[in-house]
């Protein structure tokens, strides 16, 4: 409907985030019918500068990314994205491993993820049955990293008397050079965290060096059971358990195959603003880097 952009469904986003963590600028655009068929087709420019990912470490990266979404069926979807990104490791901090070292400088990267995602979920707000599939391919290459990797994620939710919810969820994921370098820091695999094993601080599950800094891994195996249940209007609490490993090829002093796991309960609150999700987790299995004192996550937004 040009010149008003009303009635097509159109979807325009930006957003500007500033603080002493971190610093993102984003700015996308989806058109819903492309081409005048039912494909969705999105443009999405970026820039973030993260200096939470480590100690030793800041990353930015600058980008542009263009991708497709195409409905098969009800409940099944394929999505591609070509990502065109600048990736730079600077502000290495004295006494750090070669490991971090080496990935030190800039980097260009021409990438390409596809997805296939069969999702059944009943609601993304408070799911009580379903189940949400996905399998990933990735590829890089043209540029200064040659990479492939796969995905493959699932989550299950069964509704319980009492409006009870117990929902299971595992993902795997691989990633390997093909060319002559190897994995850089930035598409490495991680655990650790509010989204994933919540015992543990930030992407401190895994493969770490002399330091006891987390270098990251080729092969990522997460598991977690959840069972939340009501207990007064728009609260719920959480039961949980998360376990999880990170392997890899390059040389660390531990964390490299080991499993860890936790235990842990939390709150979900439903409110105006959007879904918060409070939880503590207190490691059962871990490597002597990590202590085994419980840790407050803190979450927010829907996951989609």
């Amino acid at each position: 409907d040009w010149p008003s952009f009303r009635g097509a469904g159109q979807r325009f986003n930006t957003s500007l985030r500033f603080g002493l963590q971190r610093r993102d600028f984003n700015l996308q655009f989806t058109e819903p019918w492309f081409l005048g068929q039912k494909l969705a087709f999105s443009v999405s420019t970026y820039f973030r500068q993260m200096f939470f990912l480590s100690d030793r470490f800041d990353q930015q990266n600058v980008g542009v990314s263009f991708g497709l979404r195409k409905p098969i069926g009800e409940h099944m979807y394929i999505e591609g994205t070509w990502t065109l990104q600048q990736v730079r490791i600077d502000n290495i901090a004295p006494g750090s491993s070669p490991v971090i070292i080496g990935d030190a400088g800039s980097f260009f990267e021409n990438k390409f993820d596809l997805a296939l995602v069969h999702d059944t979920r009943d609601s993304v707000f408070i799911t009580r049955s379903g189940h949400k599939l996905e399998a990933g391919l990735m590829a890089a290459g043209g540029g200064d990293v040659e990479i492939y990797g796969a995905n493959f994620s699932g989550q299950q939710f069964i509704p319980l008397p009492f409006d009870g919810i117990l929902s299971f969820w595992g993902e795997a994921a691989v990633v390997d050079n093909w060319g002559g370098t190897r994995v850089p820091m930035f598409e490495r695999q991680f655990l650790g965290g509010a989204n994933n094993l919540r015992g543990f601080d930030f992407r401190e599950v895994g493969p770490k060096d002399a330091t006891g800094e987390p270098i990251g891994g080729n092969v990522s195996l997460f598991g977690s059971i959840e069972y939340t249940f009501p207990i007064i209007e728009k609260v719920r609490g959480a039961l949980f358990y998360d376990v999880g490993s990170i392997s890899g090829d390059l040389p660390a002093v531990v964390g490299d195959g080991d499993i860890n796991s936790n235990v842990g309960l939390g709150l979900r609150l439903f409110l105006p603003v959007g879904p918060i999700r409070v939880d503590y987790g207190i490691p059962v299995e871990s490597d002597r880097f990590n202590d085994s004192s419980g840790r407050f996550q803190f979450n927010m937004g829907y996951q989609f």
